[in-house]
């Protein structure tokens, strides 16, 4: 059985046999924690609270943690173990927390369930373990796979975690698509004998996402090549999104601007409650660095177009929470990376003076940060993203995430801009800028890239940014050439 859907849209793009009744296996796994991260939202649960381990969990067979009998685990940790290492005495643990037993929080699934439309799927327990009365649908779990991707967008990332460690044990995920496929990022496998080998994936290209979801599959390895198969040749026919790839920027609608990144989370959290956010946008906090030190972190909105931007800070008004609008992620913006600190590389003077220099955005208005509960109505100018020559690159980091390349120097340059100001906060020494090149045609082109990343960091940063619907690649970056400004 398997299907393929369009995140955004929810259109079933190709199916076989994608409503015939199938075991989950633990894909099961994935409702477990739709319910966690409700509570973690509503503010039940924090990323810190920690769990009770009941007698029934320690008695779960493989795959597990070994928790022992009345220990503790943090819900962070429970994410981490449910994603990465399938853990069923985890998934139990859940279930006791949550509802005092695995057959009371089963009915709470079965209920959230019909909730999300998943009319032909019926739960018994946390964690798939085989039960004759546990069944769903490939068409029921790329529901469950899009509502998490669509009301969890601050939770999502965890879907990408390769691996995790716990008590001084690395745990590595199942799902060898997440290296192997460009573009993916989540989300959960499967796998009990009744079963076969279950996969729940999603990928972004072109701008598009989508879910593809196979079950059945007779070893692991096949699995993969039928879900690669099927996503690829959907990819192919389908035209690329009209985004922040073509134009080089959202619109972002802001609420403040703090000190404090759980109060800047939280005010951009409490706007999304009243007025939604945009298909396949975001609510977070971004950080900025002042000219005079410091970091505020900017509560917003992200993926609009101008017009709903507008709309939607209306909206906001009328509930009586203070707005305005801004471009997100467009030149002249500012990336938000962050000074590189005293102990990174220093750039030439030549350099530092070119920074120095270089054009700052022009600022609103200003004002001080407000205290985490007021929200501020402007920011202070940024100062411009350096230029660094390859030697600090080096220094800094050898690898590179690679957004576009483009025959306009002034497009590339842009793009790695935008990108930069999509992502959350960079590492020490990590700058955008336009690497030229030339194609076997002769022609010149310029590759828009963010490079001094470590292998790592790389590799999360494209993952962030994947999961805003913008495509990039993780390479070696070969620093003989400098960035043109």
């Amino acid at each position: 059985a398997a299907v393929v859907i369009d995140a955004e849209s929810g259109a079933v793009l190709h199916g076989e046999r994608s409503t015939a009744r199938r075991y989950p296996a633990s894909l099961t796994k994935m409702m477990t924690l739709y319910l966690v991260f409700e509570r973690l939202r509503s503010g039940k649960y924090k990323l810190t609270t920690r769990m009770k381990v009941p007698h029934r969990a320690t008695l779960q067979p493989p795959s597990k943690l070994g928790l022992k009998r009345n220990s503790t685990i943090s819900v962070r940790d429970v994410i981490r173990a449910l994603v990465v290492k399938s853990a069923n005495d985890v998934a139990t643990t859940v279930a006791y927390h949550i509802a005092g037993s695995e057959r009371k929080f089963a009915r709470v699934m079965n209920r959230k369930a019909r909730q999300l439309g998943m009319h032909h799927t019926s739960f018994r327990n946390a964690s798939g373990l085989w039960h004759s009365q546990q069944w769903t649908t490939a068409r029921d779990m790329a529901r469950l796979a899009r509502a998490l991707i669509r009301n969890f967008t601050q939770y999502y990332d965890y879907f990408s975690l390769r691996s995790f460690k716990f008590r001084g044990i690395t745990y590595r995920s199942h799902n060898r698509l997440l290296r192997r496929y460009s573009g993916a990022d989540g989300l959960k496998t499967g796998y009990i004998s009744k079963s076969g080998f279950n996969l729940a994936f999603s990928a972004v290209r072109k701008g598009r996402r989508l879910i593809t979801v196979v079950m059945g599959g007779r070893t692991a390895r096949s699995r993969d090549r039928q879900v690669t198969k099927l996503t690829d040749r959907v990819f192919a026919r389908l035209e690329p999104r009209p985004g922040i790839n073509d134009s080089g920027f959202v619109w972002a609608v802001q609420v403040g601007a703090v000190r404090d990144k759980a109060a800047a989370r939280g005010l951009a959290r409490a706007a999304a409650l009243k007025v939604g956010t945009p298909r396949g946008g975001a609510w977070g906090a971004w950080p900025k660095a002042r000219r005079k030190g410091g970091t505020i972190y900017q509560a917003r909105l992200v993926g609009y177009s101008k017009r709903d931007a507008r709309q939607a800070c209306r909206d906001l008004k009328r509930r009586r929470t203070d707005c305005f609008v801004v471009r997100h992620g467009a030149a002249p913006v500012m990336a938000p990376v962050p000074v590189p600190s005293p102990r990174a590389a220093s750039p030439p003077a030549s350099t530092a003076a070119a920074a120095a220099a270089a054009p700052v955005a022009p600022s609103p208005a200003k004002a001080k940060p407000a205290a985490p509960a007021a929200p501020a109505s402007r920011l202070p100018a940024m100062a411009a993203v350096p230029k660094l020559p390859p030697a600090h690159l080096a220094s800094a980091g050898g690898y590179a995430v690679q957004v576009g390349v483009y025959a306009s120097q002034k497009r590339a340059r842009r793009q790695a801009l935008a990108a930069a100001d999509l992502l959350r906060g960079l590492p020490s020494g990590v700058y955008a800028g336009a690497w030229p090149m030339r194609a076997s045609s002769g022609r010149r082109l310029y590759r828009a890239r963010l490079a001094g990343f470590a292998e790592d960091d790389a590799r999360r940063a494209c993952a962030d940014l994947r999961r805003k619907n913008h495509d990039c690649l993780v390479l070696l970056h070969r620093t003989g050439r400098k960035a043109r400004a």
